[in-house]
């Protein structure tokens, strides 16, 4: 059977949408014939690399064990545990030699580690930023990868432009496929040249018959829930005081650590169908637009929000906004804007709603569905594991 490696930002047990992304191409029926083994890409080799099966995949990621107690475990062989401490030592000297190349031997190493363990026919990388040294390792080993941005690169706020450029040509050009969220095509079609550049919709929408399974085991109900960060730039001091002038409470699921006070009642976050059940459980969803810099982002959550087809209200000052944008021909949707009058707001509240699953609804935003949105990248993984390609073992 041949085997896929996915590199990933976040593991498979990790409340994000960005493992949400990697389940949905992991557990498409076709890609079934083959065998996937997810490694969490903040692997290194100066920290102990666990692995273990979840849900049926194999998983690497780093252990949090103790020093003390990784030397003292008896299932680690010596040899692993002479190396672990090996690059302990050189961690520490790197750290007192600010030009010490080790981080960049640490990406290497750990990546050579996981070809030699798994001999993969291909490498898929979704993380937040292209790599020279991972594409040298799959160059080395004459492994081929496709890369998957889940966010902008060439575009994000802060970056040096020229080097972002330089470094992700690199990536696009040695890569079989290089894929962007849709939204950002445009800008990347003006940017790079070629036609290794693919874009796809992020898969996000729940499949129909979760979503209903939910709604019939829901036992919890909510007036308004979000679902997701507090971050600066999403205004939340002014959404909070809209909410508060109202007399709303909001339900906030959330992985970080915030303290409830009288506009925000803190949860912890959840996944899965835990999560299925709290949103088919809410009678509004709410969502925070992106301000600057990240005006031009799609928050991931709209994804969730619009397989359950329940009223959504955003709060922002976006006048450019991708959750407009995205939401244009929702039925249920209202954007508060946070420097104007909320009488818009209250008379959406007085508007009647139905608790249901809204099927036609649902319909409008099936081209996110994982089978559809992913299309393109399973015509390329097919088409890169069926070329004849050279077995791993003869170049290691």
């Amino acid at each position: 059977m041949k085997k896929i490696v996915y590199i990933s930002d976040y593991a498979l047990d990790e409340y994000n949408s960005v493992r949400d992304i990697l389940y949905n191409i992991i557990t498409l029926n076709n890609l079934q014939k083959y065998e996937h083994v997810v490694v969490k890409s903040t692997g290194n080799m100066h920290k102990p690399i666990s692995k273990k099966i979840y849900d049926g995949f194999t998983v690497y990621s780093n252990t949090k064990l103790k020093t003390s107690d990784y030397i003292k475990a008896k299932n680690i062989s010596l040899g692993c545990k002479i190396s672990y401490i090996f690059h302990r030592i050189i961690k520490r000297i790197s750290v007192i030699n600010k030009n010490s190349r080790y981080k960049k031997y640490d990406n290497e190493a750990f990546l050579k580690r996981i070809i030699k363990e798994e001999k993969p026919q291909l490498i898929i990388f979704l993380t937040y930023s292209p790599k020279r040294t991972y594409v040298k390792m799959c160059q080395k080993y004459k492994t081929p990868y496709i890369f998957m941005l889940y966010d902008t690169y060439i575009e994000r706020p802060g970056i040096d432009r020229a080097q972002a450029y330089e470094t992700e040509k690199y990536v696009i050009d040695n890569s079989e496929r290089y894929f962007i969220p849709s939204f950002f095509y445009e800008q990347y079609a003006k940017t790079y040249s070629g036609m290794k550049i693919a874009h796809y919709n992020l898969p996000l929408l729940i499949n129909k018959s979760d979503v209903e399974k939910a709604f019939k085991e829901y036992n919890e109900q909510y007036n308004f829930t979000y679902f997701g960060q507090i971050q600066s730039f999403r205004k939340e001091g002014e959404i909070k005081r809209i909410l508060r002038n109202l007399n709303i409470q909001l339900d906030v699921f959330s992985t970080e650590n915030y303290k409830d006070d009288d506009v925000f009642k803190i949860h912890a976050a959840k996944t899965g169908h835990e999560l299925y059940k709290k949103v088919a459980g809410s009678k509004y969803l709410v969502a925070f637009d992106n301000g600057y810099p990240y005006q031009n982002y799609l928050p991931s959550k709209v994804y969730l929000y619009t397989s359950f087809t329940k009223p959504v209200i955003a709060f922002g000052d976006n006048k450019e906004s991708a959750l407009i944008e995205f939401f244009k021909n929702y039925p249920m949707f209202y954007y508060q804007n946070i420097n104007e009058s909320t009488d818009g707001l209250v008379e959406f509240l007085k508007k009647e709603k139905t608790d249901r699953f809204a099927e036609d609804c649902y319909a409008l935003f099936s081209e996110y569905l994982p089978e559809q949105a992913l299309q393109t990248l399973t015509d390329s993984i097919k088409t890169v594991l069926n070329k004849q390609i050279e077995p791993i073992d003869n170049h290691i």
